[in-house]
Order: structure tokens, then sequence, then C-alpha cells
């Protein structure tokens, strides 16, 4: 058996977005970009040995190619930088399985993936120029063996060992001097190049034992689960070029400057660094009577290999002097992470129609292992570091008081004084080590009204601690030419910290009807929100730098993650039409979304933007529209010979070409665009397709 298949999407079945709507407006001339996107794949599967051993292969492949706007967020500036810019993008996906049953108590699994893409332009649109993009390029292998073993009729083991291999390269478009402004991107993009080389294992074993008439019927289960990464490469440099950040309000190249940075030194490679991470644990549903069941569960991770001595750090012995913790720098085991759990299941009816359901449960998550090669990058000698640092808000000076210009932006031997010691380690591990965790709880009900009519009713409360959380200490006051904890070190020092904290609280509801054999709806509904002090999903806050030095969970911080919508509505329905065709429909509402009010001006001076005096936290603003989609889905089967079809498949997405703005520009330095959207969501698309089974 098999399948080929094939999607197309094309110019001729997208609508022009919001913005290129104004470009058209703007310009008689311009002519509707070309776009297209191919999804294409096969698949094919059988015996190689009859009732033994089968193989499957699937293949897929995605080329796509969209446009990035540079259009300056609006504003009449840059106007030859402007246009609309290719962005490429192509993707591999191979699948390859083997499965071999010795007996009917064993059999076995074989495995392989892989997976490569390539996206050109990355980081281009808005106000950053086509120099200020970069491309990066990903491979990915996967290979998994399995075993499974029916010990006896009630006891089942499931072993599965994996190995995986990552390869990520990106490169800048551009290796000319970097440009900033309050409207503008150019040269070189910060942080490029990176490469990353990771080799990882993978082992876990799993036991399900089922027991009758133990004061109820038990299902244990017993497993570990080992994971070692003992390959860890990485290349990083925070831009080779000269960097200029320019005063606010100028359009121009040769504009005051107010910051100037440059870096060289030793690439950050690194090899070998070993990870490594065991969990064991031990779950038991427990079914007390027909209408009451338990869910007990226990689970212990411990990790190490992210652990170092860092006391020989210049930055760890200086902030020892005046930061609590630093004064004992080894980064220690987290031992205590033991994650119990609980769960219920009742029956309120007695007839399984109304189900209650809820549960408690610690769980935790894992680190961003390269955040501590930075920091160890520096114990080798000559690291990729910060040279050169110059930065004055209003304007960098000559001596006779004219504004200071480079006399060769690529190599400039006409710098001001050096407001840093070169070479001076710049980071540091943070000294509240812990793995993050979150505290989850979950209570619902659910409810067969009729036998094609369900609701459900579930409520989830959430508690997170040790996200992770950048803070920058000894910041830099260009107008009094000082450091806030001591100019006897003269640089900043970065340190991810483990402090972070959040909380989320959601109401969800669903139902499901079944009106006729030919017709099914469904609907989904949440009303939810939550707080943190890192503003995005997931674990990794790096990014999100404190307003304030060595206050992580201040008042400042706490805000909505940049993804909260307070309601979400999806609803869908399918229909079956006579002569074998199907529609579906699809529909989204979300409510507006948060984004953060800053001022780039950096009105106290330490080298970060600000809140606003008038902005109690971050995340304040609110976008101004709610998200609302429809989407619609044809499809039609022809079957002939034996155990063949071809599917016909029509699909048209934001089909009444809905204007979804995102991207809401928070800086108020640039008053001209603040409070306004830099990017649309899909415009309506169409797409053809055809999938032909086997």
């Amino acid at each position: 058996h098999g399948s080929l298949f094939g999607f197309m999407r094309d110019a001729s079945l997208r609508s022009l977005s919001y913005f290129q709507k104004e470009l058209k407006a703007e310009d008689t001339a311009y002519k509707k970009p070309e776009f297209h996107r191919y999804n294409f794949g096969a698949s094919l599967g059988g015996p190689i040995i009859k009732d033994k051993t089968h193989f499957f292969l699937a293949y897929e492949r995605v080329q796509e190619s969209t446009y990035a706007i540079v259009d300056m967020l609006g504003a009449n500036v840059w106007n030859e930088y402007k246009g609309e810019f290719e962005v490429p993008f192509t993707q591999n996906l191979l699948t390859v399985n083997l499965t071999h049953q010795f007996s009917s108590r064993h059999n076995i699994k074989l495995r392989y993936g892989h997976q490569s893409d390539k996206t050109e332009n990355l980081g281009v649109g808005g106000e950053y120029a086509v120099s200020n993009g970069y491309a990066s390029k990903n491979t990915n292998h996967n290979l998994m063996l399995s075993h499974t073993w029916i010990v006896k009729p009630n006891v089942l083991n499931e072993a599965r060992a994996v190995y995986q291999y990552f390869d990520n390269r990106s490169d800048p478009n551009s290796t000319e001097p970097t440009h900033y402004f309050s409207i503008g991107g150019f040269g070189q993009a910060r942080n490029m190049p990176q490469e990353t080389r990771q080799t990882k294992f993978q082992f876990r074993d799993d036991l399900s034992w089922h027991v009758e008439d133990w004061k109820g019927t038990h299902d244990f289960k017993f497993g570990v689960d080992y994971y070692r990464m003992p390959r860890l490469d990485l290349l990083y440099t925070y831009g080779t070029a000269w960097y200029y950040r320019h005063v606010s309000g100028y359009a121009s190249f040769d504009s005051p400057i107010r910051q100037i940075e440059h870096y060289s030194g030793n690439p950050w490679r690194f090899s070998e660094n070993r990870y490594d991470s065991i969990g064991l644990f031990i779950q038991d549903d427990w079914k007390i009577t027909d209408r009451l069941t338990l869910n007990l569960g226990l689970r212990y991770d411990y990790n190490t290999g992210l652990e170092f001595d860092q006391s020989g750090l210049p930055s760890v012995q200086f902030l020892a002097k005046y930061i609590a913790g630093f004064q004992d720098p080894g980064l220690k085991h987290d031992k205590n992470n033991i994650a119990p759990r609980l769960g219920f299941a009742y029956d309120a009816s007695g007839d399984g129609k109304t189900v209650l359901r809820g549960g408690y449960g610690i769980f935790y998550d894992q680190l961003y292992a390269e955040t501590f090669m930075y920091a160890a990058a520096y114990l080798v000698d000559d690291p990729w570091s910060m040279k050169f640092y110059n930065r004055r808000t209003a304007g960098i000076l000559n001596p006779d008081k004219t504004f200071w210009k480079p006399n060769d932006p690529s190599n400039p031997t006409n710098l001001p004084a050096n407001q840093i010691s070169p070479g001076l380690c710049t980071d540091a591990i943070g000294p509240e080590f812990q793995y993050p965790y979150t505290h989850h709880f979950n209570l619902g009900v659910s409810h067969q009204i009729s036998k094609d009519f369900a609701i459900d009713v579930n409520y989830i409360h959430t508690e997170t601690r040790g996200l992770g959380k950048g803070d920058e200490y000894n910041r830099y006051h260009s107008e009094t030419d000082s450091y806030t904890l001591s100019n006897d070190y003269q640089q900043s020092i970065w340190a991810p910290r483990f402090v972070g904290k959040g909380y989320f609280n959601g109401l969800y509801l669903s139902a499901r009807k079944r009106f006729s054999r030919n017709f099914e709806v469904s609907a989904n509904h949440s009303y939810s929100g939550g707080q943190s002090t890192v503003n995005y999903r997931g674990t990794d806050g790096w990014g999100v730098t404190c307003y304030v030095e060595n206050q992580p969970n201040g008042s400042q911080e706490w805000g909505p993650i940049d993804t909260d919508e307070r309601h979400r509505l999806f609803a869908s329905g399918i229909f079956e039409l006579p002569f074998g065709v199907q529609f579906a429909g699809m529909f989204r509402f979300n409510t507006p979304r948060p984004y953060n009010i800053y001022d780039s001006s950096d009105p106290n001076d330490d080298g970060y933007s600000d809140l606003p005096a008038y902005i109690p936290h971050r995340m304040y603003g609110r976008e101004k529209d709610s998200f609302v989609q429809l989407d619609f889905r044809l499809s039609k089967f022809i079957r002939f010979a034996n155990r063949m079809e071809i599917e016909i498949i029509a699909e048209l997405f934001n089909a009444f070409n809905t204007v979804n703005f995102r991207g809401y520009q928070g800086d108020i330095d640039t008053p001209e665009t603040f409070g306004e959207p830099t990017y649309t969501s899909m415009p309506r698309e169409g797409q053809l397709g055809l999938r032909f089974r086997f």
C-alpha cells in the first residue's frame, strides 16, 4: 500500500495583504509579487516476509517562496531600501520504518528520520533592511530502535533507544558595519554567524503490569528514562562587524552616534560538553470501584553536566564582593527534583454520562545548555568578547564638543576613549541554579447530554518557578562615567538567573454535536490569563533583561505573556454531501494580544530601554483588533479498481480576507509609528491538492 500527494499555492490563489495594497495605492506601477508553495510527497509500505517483517517509507518536500515587506514602519525615511524581498524556504522529510515480529510475544521496530531545511532573508521586514537579515540551515538525523515484549498476559515491557544528531548554521547577509536607528536597521545581523552541532542519546524502558482483585484493579507502570548529550559544539559571535547605534530621531548614516561596540577574539567553540539526565517514575491507575479511579504517580529527575566551577571567572570574583550568592560560585547539582502526581476520575451518574476529573502534579523542565557554555568560554584564552565600547545617549562627542563620526566605519582609527577594560569577562551564571518547575492543578466535568451531544468544562491553574531571566550587573552610566557597583571593574556583566515566576488560570468549554450521519460540529472556548516576569512562553527567557538591575521579579517585570489572548474560540463543522463530497469549515476568534511599551532613548542611562514613567509594567499595551479567520475545505473521493482512490482537495484560508494586524510597535521614542502594527497575518489564500492512495 502507499500514497502520492501534492498541494499547490501560488500568487493567483493569494490576495494582496493590507500593506501590499498600501504599496499599490502609492505606486500605480506596483506588481503583485510572485508567490508559491509546493508540498508533495509519497509513501510506500508492505510486507517483506509475510506476517513477520514489514517496511514503510515516506518522503515529503516543501518549497516555498514568500516575500518580506521592508516599509520602515510606514515612515517617510530610507525610501531607497524599501521594497518586497523574497524569503525562500525548502524542507525535506524522510522516514524509514522496519518492523519484525519474532514471535507472538516479541517484536522490534527500527525507525530512521531525516529532516533538512533552509531559509533565507530571516529577520528582514518592517524597519530591517535586507542587509540586516540572515540565512539558516538545519539538518537533523534520528534513529530509534524499540522492542516490545509481552512478558505475561498481564505484563508488558517496552524498551526504546534513540540516537539524534542536529546541525544548525546561521550566516548573516552582510558583513558590513551594523547601523541601528530609531527606525531602520542595516548591516551585519547581530549574534551572527552561529553554529551548533549536537549529539544526543536516549534510552527509555517502561514496564506495565495489570493486577486484578487487589482492592480494585491496578494498572502499574514503572520506568526509567536516561538521556545523554556527549557532544555540544558551538560557534557564537556577537557580530564581527563594528556596531553603531545612532541618536534617536535621525535617519542618516552621517547622523550622531550614541553607542559604539566591537567584539573580537577566538570564536566560542566547545566540544565534548557532556550532559546526562536520568528520570525514574512509578504510576498506578487504581480503579477502586466501577465509578472511581485514582491516578497516582511519582517521578524523580537527576541531571548533571551543566555544573562547573566558575570561581575562576573575573566577573564572578568581582560580583562576590557585592551580590549575595556569588561568594559560593560553584554551580551545584540540583538534587531535589521530586515530582508527585495525583489525579482522579469519578463517574457521578453511574452510567458513564457524567464524569468528574481532577489532578495535581509537579512538572520539571530542562535547561538551555548553551547558556552555560557562554560563561564557561571565558575560562579559555582570548575568548570572543567585547573589546571596545563607548556610549553617550545624547551623542558621542569629540574633544572640541562636535559630534564624533568614524573616519572609516568598517575599521575606525579615530575612536573616542574606550569606556571598558577590553577582554574582561562579561558573563556569569546566576547563583540560584535550579531547574524550572510548574505546579499544575486541573478540575473538570464531562457530560453526555445525549448519544450525539457532549460537553466538557475544565479549569486549569499553574504556578511556575525557576524560569530563565536575564540580568545585567554593574551597568554603565555614560553621563556620570560610572558603573553601578564599582568602577574597579569596567564592564557590565550579563547573568542568566533562575528566578523567573509566573502563574496562569484558564477555563475551557467544549461541545460536540452530531446532528445526523452527515453533519457534525464542535466548538471550543477558553477564557484565560496569567502573568509572568519572563513574558514569553517556555522556560528560556534570557532575552528578557531586568529593567532595574538585580530586580528580576520587581513589580515592573510582571506582565502577561506575549501570546495572552483572554478569549479564544474555535469552531469546526464537517458536512458529508452527496456524490462523495465532504465540506469542512473552521472558524477562529482570539481577543487582542499584549505588546510591550518601552522607551529606547534610555532615560536612566544604563544602556537598556526603559519603561516610560506612566507605564507600570511589561507588556502593558494591547493590540487594537481581535483575530478573526474563517477557513473552508472541500474534498471529493473517487474510488476505482481494487483498493485505490483519488482525493481531490480545495482549501481556502481566511476566506473573507479579514485583516488581522500583528506586531504592534511599542517604542515611544518613535512617535510616528508608536502603537501601529508592523505586519498582518495571512491574507486570503487558496490551496489545491491531490492525493492518490493504493
